[in-house]
């Protein structure tokens, strides 16, 4: 197994560097505040993003993901997720639960994206994210 030792790391810059799937060891950085995975060719985000709590500002804009990990739902301090120009489907309807924290979802460029409908991705952030929570109840 690999294994990250860099326990104090705040800020990860892995941006254009035709990386294809997320190493879960990357979850271990308990300390991350950005991740910036633009432009590579991620296909799938692993379970157990979750686990960095700290995390603020996720960006995975120009990947291949069809859908995300519903345990992003767990990003407590999460403020921004940059998820343009992928192939996304369908957010987790558990993305509802970031609308006291997140301040801005990046979801334009994803032409497949069914739920939630382009009309609500129009209207911002709130939108989405109230759609979210109130698919969830």
């Amino acid at each position: 197994p690999e294994y990250i030792i860099c326990k104090h790391l705040i800020s990860l810059d892995l941006a254009h560097n035709n990386i294809t799937q997320i190493n879960t060891s990357l979850y271990t950085l308990e300390n991350l505040e950005v991740l910036n995975l633009r432009n590579n060719h991620i296909q799938k985000m692993p379970q157990g993003i979750g686990s960095l709590k700290k995390l603020q500002f996720l960006f995975l804009q120009g990947n291949e993901l069809s859908k995300v990990s519903p345990d992003v739902s767990e990003l407590s301090s999460l403020e921004v997720m940059d998820l343009r120009d992928n192939k996304l489907v369908m957010l987790p309807l558990e993305m509802g639960k970031l609308i006291t924290t997140i301040q801005e979802i990046r979801l334009t460029g994803n032409p497949q994206l069914t739920v939630p409908s382009s009309v609500i991705v129009k209207k911002g952030t709130q939108a989405v994210l109230a759609f979210l929570c109130h698919e969830q109840e």
